[in-house]
């Protein structure tokens, strides 16, 4: 979400190419984390390891 409202700051700004691309680096993180979220709760034993959690 930072990286979506980041770019309209950036467009109104003159430095545009520096924060343009951080917004652009923030949005791909958040992605990257959701597929990397995804991606152990698939996998197998995931359920196991998600139950036990201790907190």
């Amino acid at each position: 979400m930072s990286g979506l409202s980041l770019l309209p700051i950036a467009e109104s700004f003159g430095i545009m190419v520096p924060v343009a691309h951080a917004a652009l680096l923030m949005v791909l993180a958040g992605a990257a984390a959701l597929a990397f979220a995804f991606l152990i709760a698939v996998l197998p034993g995931g359920g196991q390891r998600l139950g036990r959690c201790l907190h």
